[in-house]
């Protein structure tokens, strides 16, 4: 389904005024929130939901932002990505999904750009399952680095277009996707 047209089929997509996918447009300005990403080494299950390849993470990994604690729980990528900047979507972007202990949501949207064969990529690709079905035997254990650029559109972050109260955080080009 188009982004555009979430709104008919899920209103709350309708209603916010800052709702991702979003369009980054230039000039870029440095984030007004700190982010420290403390990403822990463990096993990863990685699932076809039939939507999209998602990778559910070990407990332990943690993101930090304006100093509040979110509990990493799964990242999953979308081909091409669903934020665009200055009106063109990039090869790929990870979303990496973060949950506080009062259950509010921050996704950090890493765009990936084509390029050379990405390692920690083709591990994931290699061992997700071909078809939509459980979780697949195989883990590995290899993370993914953090961009270094950051885009921030508000204090408030970005919204999720279909759950209200998600803060989105954009990073920049976190290197080549090798697709």
């Amino acid at each position: 389904m188009n982004p555009a047209h979430w709104g008919n089929e899920f209103p709350t997509c309708g209603l916010g005024k800052s709702q991702s996918p979003v369009d980054i447009k230039g000039p870029f300005v440095k984030a007004t929130q700190a982010l420290a990403p403390d990403y822990r080494d463990g096993a990863l299950k990685i699932v076809n939901n039939g939507h999209t390849i998602q990778v559910n993470v070990e407990p332990g990994s943690k993101l930090t932002v304006g100093g509040q604690s979110f509990d990493l729980l799964q990242f999953h990528f979308h081909r091409p990505s669903e934020e665009k900047v200055n009106g063109k979507p990039l090869a790929m972007v990870a979303h990496f999904v973060h949950k506080n202990q009062e259950g509010k949501l921050v996704v950090l949207g890493v765009l990936l750009k084509e390029g050379a064969e990405n390692p920690a990529l083709k591990s994931i690709w290699a061992n997700a399952p071909k078809s939509e079905g459980p979780k697949a035997p195989h883990s590995i254990r290899r993370r993914l680095e953090i961009a270094r650029q950051a885009w921030q559109r508000s204090p408030k972050g970005w919204k999720n277009p279909a759950v209200s109260g998600t803060g989105q955080i954009l990073r920049g080009r976190m290197g080549a996707a090798g697709v």
